[in-house]
């Protein structure tokens, strides 16, 4: 209740709903366990599994309603269950036989990332070799510009900003007291983007502009930029190592999975018995073949 009476006047931020947790456990530390948040029967679900099954994620907006609405959803899902047990539902042969299906499956899945998932370390050196040996496919499939700019709402404004920078005032600093777009608490930089993330006005312009020199202000449907262009890399160069590093690594992980899994296959095929009667798979074939 203390929950849906907060979530009625606020918004809760995770890092206030933690708090919150924690102040509902200090108020029952007299308590062996945790307190009881929704109850079907004799089933409960407690402050502590609720904490558990949503993600704590610093990310992640929870709001008061996304809270209630997961209580609502166990509450209902907890009446439907015991219910289908009262009738029996659980006992029919299909569920058994698809619960235990399930079963495998989680057991299966769980050990074989537990196994995979180990010694999955990618060294400077190995990433180094990848992208040597792999280089084709690092080739850049667009232009890139690395540019900072300035959003203003009219030209004279733009023009006395401009003028500013060609006197020497710093960049950064200009955006940050003038401009209107997000960029401006990074002094107006955006690093390397490609053109399609920009407004098209503004995209159409870049390819022309001057390095490292400030643009007339540029009209658009949003106000007037000021740009300056810092760099450029073209369409088919190859991309820089540090560049594709994350890629490569994240690549070079799912290979050694890969070959954890081999591993563990081959170790097992090796101490254990096993067989497969392939004339059966063929019949089967047959079968479907004449059927259609």
């Amino acid at each position: 209740m203390l929950l849906a009476k907060i979530g009625q006047k606020m918004k809760f931020r995770p890092v206030l709903f933690v708090f919150i947790f924690l102040f509902l456990v200090s108020c029952n530390l007299k308590q062996t366990k945790s307190p009881v948040v929704a109850r079907v029967g004799k089933s409960t679900l407690t402050l502590e599994e609720l904490k558990q099954d949503i993600p704590m994620n610093a990310s992640l907006e929870l709001s008061a309603v996304q809270i209630q609405r997961y209580v609502q959803r166990w509450v209902e899902s907890e009446l439907v269950y015991q219910q289908a047990l009262k009738e029996g539902f659980g006992k029919r042969r299909e569920v058994k036989e698809h619960i235990k299906s399930l079963a495998k499956d989680y057991i299966v899945s769980t050990f074989v990332d537990q196994y995979t998932n180990q010694k999955l370390k990618v060294t400077d050196n190995e990433i180094k070799s990848y992208y040597d040996k792999n280089s084709d496919e690092f080739m850049r499939p667009q232009d890139q510009y690395h540019i900072r700019l300035i959003l203003v709402e009219s030209y004279r404004k733009g023009s006395a900003v401009r003028n500013e920078l060609i006197g020497g005032t710093d960049f950064a600093k200009l955006a940050r007291e003038h401009s209107i777009d997000e960029s401006k608490d990074d002094g107006g930089e955006l690093g390397w983007i490609t053109l399609d993330r920009l407004p098209p006005d503004l995209a159409t312009r870049i390819p022309r502009l001057t390095l490292d020199s400030p643009s007339s202000p540029i009209r658009t449907s949003v106000g007037y930029y000021i740009v300056e262009p810092l760099g450029v890399r073209k369409k088919g160069q190859l991309q820089t190592l540090d560049e594709v590093r994350d890629v490569i690594m994240m690549r070079l992980q799912i290979i050694k999975k890969e070959q954890n899994y081999r591993r563990l296959v081959n170790r097992l095929s090796e101490n254990t018995e096993f067989s497969t009667n392939w004339n059966v798979l063929r019949q089967l074939n047959i079968d479907s073949t004449q059927t259609n």
